[in-house]
């Protein structure tokens, strides 16, 4: 009778792997817990690691969650700026507001880390708002580049209209997203298309852009 052949011995990991192991799962436990409830060792544990082994690819869980959320902000950069470089205002804004939700139904956990409160740590709250802050100053420069003139019934410079109208949008999809987050079984076609609705019609209404062929602002 032949005997049971050995098994073979378990692959070990590169140094790549193992960091992108800790990297996915950080992803989850960050997305689903509070950041003081997530520990190194938590981390370790659901990526089948040894706590000295983590310390061998990251310094610490600040250090840890800080490059996670920028690979989490430049997912975001990337899924949003798919546009061609001729596309009009509307459908530059139809995109990105399709595509916000699209990340935000994919990556939930991920969503959370960028748009809720940030974790009190004086390096996490600096890096969170330098985050925001040029996503702001993107969805500006966007308005800028395809809106034409704003009309709006103060004087303000080009720059600070753009920066306020990008601001409230951003708030806008921010808002509509953590009410999704609880009322999920909207789907998100409709979450879009209310949302994209609500922001072309208040940004059109103030540029010199039009709406199917009307102007933009009723004469």
């Amino acid at each position: 009778m032949a005997g049971t052949p050995p098994s073979r011995p378990r692959r070990r990991l590169t140094a790549p792997e193992r960091r992108t192991r800790i990297l996915q799962a950080a992803d989850g436990l960050f997305g689903a817990d509070d950041y003081r409830a997530v520990t190194v060792e938590r981390v370790a544990d659901a990526a089948g690691i040894t706590t000295p082994v983590f310390y061998d690819h990251f310094a610490s869980k600040r250090a840890l969650y800080q490059e996670l959320l920028s690979t989490q902000a430049e997912r975001l950069v990337a899924a949003t700026t798919r546009v061609p470089d001729a596309a009009t205002l509307a459908e530059v804004l139809h995109a990105n507001v399709a595509a916000f939700f699209g990340f935000v139904e994919q990556h939930p956990g991920a969503w959370r880390m960028l748009f809720r409160d940030a974790p009190a740590d004086p390096e996490i709250e600096s890096l969170h708002r330098r985050i925001q802050t040029a996503a702001t100053a993107r969805l500006a420069e966007t308005i800028v580049a395809r809106a034409g003139s704003i009309e709006l019934s103060v004087e303000v410079s080009s720059e600070q209209a753009s920066l306020m109208l990008a601001e409230l949008a951003k708030s806008a999809l921010n808002g509509l997203a953590a009410w999704w987050w609880a009322n999920r079984e909207i789907d998100r076609a409709t979450v879009t298309a209310v949302a994209y609705d609500l922001l072309w019609n208040g940004i059109a209404g103030l540029t010199n852009r039009t709406v199917g062929g009307a102007p933009a602002r009723a004469p």
